[in-house]
């Protein structure tokens, strides 16, 4: 049996998840939140509306009373969202996202740098 994701897994990962209403507040929230913070948390990347998300470090379909809470929210990147905060799975959730972006945000920091050889 094999251990990748298949489009059909996403698909029907997607589909699952869409079936959960959303607080009529949200996207002011949510609006709020990237304005707050534009920035993708891992890597840095600034973070525009298509490009990024932001995402419930506990999912608000298991936990509908922090859907709103910003303590529960965290700005990702489209990349670092499919990885950091579903773990390559969309029905999935990584309650260490804050504490693994913060980690692998200081690395990209640290990352050494290029020298020109002459």
């Amino acid at each position: 049996m094999s251990a990748s994701v298949t489009l059909r897994d996403i698909r029907r990962d997607r589909l699952f998840l869409s079936t959960y209403a959303r607080h009529p507040n949200w996207p002011r929230v949510s609006r709020r939140f990237r304005k707050k913070h534009p920035a993708c948390a891992v890597c840095g990347a600034i973070a525009r509306s298509n490009n990024s998300a932001v995402h419930h470090v506990l999912p608000f379909q298991w936990y509908p009373e922090k859907e709103l809470d910003e303590d529960n929210l965290i700005t990702l990147c489209r990349t670092h969202h499919w990885s950091f905060g579903h773990l390559c799975r969309w029905v999935s959730y990584n309650p260490d996202v804050v504490e693994d972006a913060r980690i692998w945000r200081a690395k990209i920091a640290a990352r050494p740098k290029w020298k020109q050889i002459i």
